[in-house]
């Protein structure tokens, strides 16, 4: 039995999002081949429940790579055309245009899918309450997160949940029954430069000496309605612009519990890579803002100089009239 699946991706450079991959899973042959904005998947099993328990871990590592759930286009079994829309037999397989926009590419051309990885991954996200752990409860919370059910959910409480997650990985993947919350989030942040971090804070008018206290604060606070005075929410209470720092701290959590997942299953994300992708929501921040400050990325350093050029020419225009 063969089925295969083709899938819209989000462009990126050609050298970052081409990639053939052949491997195996539970007698399953399978190969990807990712490339011009689409995804091939193609596997050949020995039963239906085989070949769907294969393409859903497949599905779930690539979202962990590449940050969202390719859009399905088609898929077919035996060369039979299928439901589409039956592959997203949960709601957390659909993606959130919001985060697709956002995504931050961590394993680019070299995701890894060898068997052993596959099966780490497997083994990892399938631990539930008979292995005494919640393991599967906080990978489907992470997905569901970025999917279209949580659109419309309050910034803030979406930001509590991402700092839920900080303690949900900390207890479930290290074996660490540890209850204090302002450890566990710094226990995830740091997979990420953390003084980049700060820094991207106190771009924002957050001090970086109450960075973690802020965050365990917001979290006590949403989730034991129990006022705190160093809250995020308490912070931004007389500021105007309310959601880019919620938001930040919700771009900066997902990038680094996406890397802390990957490590668990034996991924390292590159450290050239990780100072891609933080540069890249410092880069949001000062160009939202408009910030003087230069941007990290070659790429937005460009858009940023020509944003400054046309904005001389309207000045000049202006002075003209």
């Amino acid at each position: 039995m063969k089925a295969v699946y083709i899938f819209e991706t989000k462009p990126y450079r050609c050298d970052w999002n081409v990639q053939n991959i052949h491997t195996e899973y539970d007698e399953c042959i399978i190969d990807i081949i990712i490339e011009n904005k689409e995804c091939i998947i193609s596997i050949d099993g020995k039963s239906r429940d085989c070949i769907d328990e294969c393409f859903y871990i497949i599905w779930e590592l690539l979202a962990l790579y590449d940050g969202y759930f390719y859009k399905p286009i088609s898929y077919k079994i035996d060369d039979i055309e299928q439901d589409v829309n039956s592959l997203y037999r949960i709601k957390m397989y659909k993606t959130s245009q919001i985060w697709i926009d956002a995504a931050i590419l961590l394993g680019r051309n070299n995701r890894d899918f060898s068997k052993e990885t596959i099966k780490k991954y497997s083994v990892l996200r399938n631990e539930c309450r008979k292995n005494k752990k919640l393991t599967k409860t906080v990978v489907n919370s992470f997905f569901y997160l970025h999917s279209e059910s949580y659109e419309e959910i309050l910034i803030d409480h979406r930001l509590s949940l991402f700092l839920n997650l900080c303690d949900g990985v900390i207890i479930n993947f290290d074996d660490k029954k540890n209850n204090n919350i302002m450890a566990n989030i710094s226990g995830v942040l740091r997979y990420i430069d953390v003084k980049k971090v700060k820094h991207g804070a106190s771009l924002l008018d957050v001090s970086s000496s109450k960075l973690y206290e802020m965050l365990a604060d917001e979290r006590n606070e949403l989730d034991h309605y129990s006022f705190k005075e160093n809250s995020v929410s308490s912070f931004v209470s007389e500021k105007q612009d309310r959601n880019s720092l919620f938001l930040y701290f919700i771009y900066v959590i997902e990038l680094a519990l996406r890397i802390f997942i990957l490590a668990r299953i034996g991924y390292v994300v590159n450290e050239d890579v990780k100072e891609y992708s933080i540069n890249e929501i410092l880069d949001w921040v000062i160009n939202a803002h408009d910030l003087d400050e230069k941007c990290y990325n070659p790429a937005n350093q460009a858009r940023q100089e020509i944003v400054k050029f046309l904005n001389m020419i309207n000045e000049s225009k202006d002075e003209e009239v």
